[in-house]
């Protein structure tokens, strides 16, 4: 009977987490089908220091969640270094970047967070309520809000975040003060939610203080204060906001002590003057509430126009804020009042009633971690956005499951509200089940997540233009014009809007309709700019406008002009440079394009890595280019220094991208110039052959390993020819027909005196370039070696023919007919080498 009993009390230990992970997976598992959407595009596919293979791990700490310089203007300045390894350690296990492997690690993620939060309920609620406390983790778990977080793969920054965050707290509370700093921190490297952490120990500490000083009372006032500060509490305050300073000051140095720059697209109401401002704000607070309690209408992107703003206090949708901060009022009240009166029990470490404090406590979990994403700080580049209430919903969980437990034990003796509110709890979470299940098919690809959007925004501009990109990507550039044109329709301020019709125009081959529209825009732009209100991707029309005209030849100077007047705006715009650079280069002016882009250099602070490996390229092909076009060529060490020069550009782009295949490639081709100091060659070639190698790896070319092949050869030794046989056969399998790697096998072979392999790549030569008299003429020496005579005659006269003044061959023949006692044949050919020695004497 004992065994039976603890065996029955071991499974209802457990049986909860098998109920929890058992419905998040029901209702998560047609996430796992889905493809990368909306934000995951730019965070993980198009992050090349997510990809393994392109840039060493820690370059991570350099960038934003996006992948662009931290510190630079065009930067979201949302660093979440940790979140963006666990992207990266998923490419490790999943090169191809399947989504699949990226979203089960986010279900798993959120199956764990809502483990403890399980925990945090039980410790909240009581440890004889399990219960209810599973019940309301379920609603934490599968409620719709939850399938941004989840099904989002840039949700795990959400999921990261929380678990640290809940972690990190029960470290606090059980004194582990080293752990608690580590996991604030890990929190707050996966989002920037996660420095709320000692704030929400400091509110709690602060309740401390307060039942503290109630607790002495018999004491004078000051006697009271005195005792209440100068104790360990107020030490672990003062601890904490020193931490937390010291959290956001590192924050504030890595973003380079600046803010993103966010247009009045991203948040409308902060583009706006008092009290427009302010009550626009403040009406989101009850949306937010609206999308806990009421979680119909569901959208992936709420700016722009999606809320309108309110602008006068007659609005008659300030009641609902007004019923907001009411009820909020009244909750904070009762919470102040039950947590500081009566105290007996302890919470953790802390001589608090937990059950008389867990009110207090929920409305701290929901407000803090609330406050980086309500404006108040400072403005945020969204309207609404559901992933960020991840984190304050466990707060709202909570104080949920609070008012369900205290009217259950007010109404115990009522059979039929007992009923009512069990029945009500499992109809909501049946559908909220149903709901976030059908919320993440919306999350299959982004056209389906965009128009389920303007399901609920049809105003919202941001919407039709991602349907539009998403028809871009795909090349349907008809139906990407149709949607770019319906955004510009819905907001006649987005230019950004209009700049992508014009670039859909261009891909048409509709240049002048193209070149039209950017003109219209033009003067639009410059108002902005005058106004101070200048969004940097609209200098982009600049760009646009002079690729359209570079387009004619006749008309360079104009956008030559086009670009130098850009640069007059801002003396840092990289793209400019880039630009201009490749329009001296088709000028021939190398000595300008040179200027242009060490200027690009030196004056453009933070650049993105691939541009500015770019730019090191270009600079290499300029001075290649240069070197070429030079009437008197420079000779001997001033060569030698050049050609140095120009391979070092290209190492620092390989060095900076990787993955830049045409700096890899023109490096290993300016190798094999004979002209190249020897002076550490072999140190620059085993670089090439590194590069070579490690694109390889990911992106096989034939063109790379040949490349390989040919610097092994020149670095010399048996083992590097050994190894250059090898990416020669690799070569010729990723392309059959490849006639320098098959010839070069058939000479390698030749000088290993191996010569039937020799003869079999010969063959195989052959066997596409019928008429490749070099690999005739080694078969016919082949042939020889072998005493093949009648073979050897055989080649030696199929060369003849289609060469008759090939001299190795007639000499060879007449050899031959020496050897075989053929006087007439002999004497003939003798002739033929005779004539063909005159003639080349004349």
């Amino acid at each position: 009977m004992t065994r039976m009993k603890s065996s029955s009390s071991l499974f209802d230990h457990i049986y909860p987490y098998i109920v929890i992970t058992v419905t998040i997976t029901i209702v998560f598992h047609n996430s796992l089908d889905c493809d990368f959407t909306f934000d995951d595009t730019s965070a993980i596919v198009q992050n090349r220091h997510v990809h393994t293979n392109e840039t060493d791990w820690f370059r991570i700490f350099d960038v934003d969640y996006w992948g662009t310089p931290i510190r630079s203007e065009h930067s979201h300045k949302s660093y979440r270094p940790f979140t963006s390894l666990t992207f990266r350690w998923n490419h490790l296990w999943s090169p191809a970047l399947n989504p699949y492997e990226f979203h089960l690690t986010n279900v798993l993620l959120h199956i764990i967070v809502s483990f403890i939060c399980f925990e945090f309920l039980r410790i909240m609620l009581g440890p004889q309520n399990r219960w209810p406390a599973c019940l309301f983790t379920l609603y934490f778990a599968i409620h719709p809000i939850k399938s941004e977080a989840v099904t989002s793969i840039v949700g795990r920054a959400e999921l990261l975040s929380t678990l640290f965050i809940l972690i990190s707290l029960f470290c606090y509370f059980k004194n582990a003060y080293i752990n608690f700093a580590i996991t604030v921190l890990l929190a707050s490297y996966s989002k920037e939610q996660g420095m709320t952490t000692p704030a929400i120990c400091i509110a709690i500490e602060c309740l401390k203080l307060m039942i503290q000083f109630k607790s002495l009372n018999y004491l004078p006032f000051w006697s009271r204060l005195w005792h209440s500060l100068s104790n360990l509490t107020m030490a672990k305050i003062i601890a904490l906001i020193a931490y937390t300073a010291i959290l956001i000051g590192t924050r504030i140095y890595l973003a380079g002590s600046s803010l993103p720059i966010f247009t009045k697209f991203d948040n409308p109401a902060s583009f706006e003057e008092t009290p427009s401002r302010q009550l626009t704000y403040n009406y989101l607070l009850p949306l937010n509430v609206r999308l806990m309690l009421w979680p119909r209408w569901l959208c992936a992107d709420w700016t722009m126009n999606s809320i309108p703003l309110v602008k006068t206090f007659d609005d008659s949708r300030n009641a609902w804020t007004a019923i907001f901060y009411l009820v909020f009022i009244i909750l904070s009240s009762r919470a102040f009042y039950l947590a500081t009166s009566k105290q007996s029990k302890r919470l953790f470490n802390i001589e608090i009633d937990i059950e008389r404090s867990n009110l207090l406590i929920s409305l701290i979990l929901i407000v803090i971690p609330f406050i980086p994403a309500s404006n108040l700080l400072f403005p945020v580049g969204f309207v609404l956005a559901e992933r960020i209430l991840y984190t304050p919903s466990i707060g709202f969980t909570t104080l949920l499951a609070i008012g369900w437990l205290r009217i259950q034990n007010y109404f115990q003796r009522s059979r039929f509200i007992q009923f009512l509110l069990n029945f009500s709890t499992i109809l909501m979470l049946v559908t909220f089940t149903f709901r976030t299940y059908e919320r993440n098919f919306d999350w299959r690809n982004d056209l389906t997540l965009f128009k389920s959007g303007l399901m609920v925004n049809p105003n919202n501009a941001k919407l039709y233009n991602n349907i539009g990109h998403y028809y871009e990507r795909r090349g349907e550039w008809s139906e990407a014009i149709k949607y770019f044109r319906l955004a510009a329709d819905k907001d006649h301020e987005d230019i950004g809007a209009e700049l992508n019709v014009a670039r859909s125009l261009i891909r048409l081959n509709r240049l002048k309709d193209a070149e039209d529209l950017l003109w219209a825009i033009k003067p639009r732009v410059r108002t902005s700019i005058l106004k101070n209100r200048m969004v940097p991707q609209y200098l982009n029309i600049w760009i646009n406008l002079a690729h359209v005209i570079s387009m004619n030849q006749t008309r360079l100077h104009e956008a030559e002009n086009l670009y130098q007047e850009v640069l007059t705006i801002r003396s840092d715009f990289v793209d400019a440079y880039i630009n201009l650079g490749e329009l001296y280069i088709r000028k021939q002016l190398f000595d300008q394009a040179q200027e242009t882009y060490e200027k690009a250099l030196q004056r453009a602070r933070h650049i993105d890595d691939g541009k500015r490996a770019d730019i090191h390229y270009n600079l290499a092909i300029a001075k290649s280019l240069k070197l070429d076009h030079q009437q008197q060529k420079p000779s001997g060490s001033k060569l030698g220094s050049l050609l140095t020069e120009i391979a070092q550009d290209l190492m620092i782009a390989i060095d900076i991208n990787r993955e830049h295949r045409e700096a890899i490639i023109n490096l290993a081709i300016l190798l094999q110039r004979p002209q190249f100091p020897s002076n550490n060659q072999n140190e620059y070639r085993t670089f090439a052959i590194n590069a070579l190698r490690s694109y390889s790896r990911s992106n096989e070319l034939e063109s790379f390993q040949f490349n390989i092949a040919i610097t092994l050869l020149d670095i010399g030794g048996p083992t590097n020819r050994m190894d250059a046989i090898h990416h020669f056969k690799r070569a010729a399998e990723l392309k059959p027909d490849f006639r320098s790697a098959l010839y070069n096998l058939a000479l390698l072979y030749y000088d290993f005196k191996d010569y039937e392999q020799s003869l079999f790549y010969l063959n195989r030569t052959l066997e596409h370039y019928s008429n490749y008299t070099k690999a005739l003429l080694l078969t016919a020496d082949i042939y020889s070696r072998m005493e093949r005579l009648d073979d050897t005659e055989k080649t030696y006269t199929k060369v003849l023919e289609m060469d008759h003044n090939n001299y190795e061959a007639i000499h060879n023949l007449c050899m031959i007919y020496k050897q075989t006692q053929r006087k007439k044949e002999q004497e003939k050919c003798l002739l033929m080498l005779n004539d063909f020695k005159l003639k080349s004497m004349l």
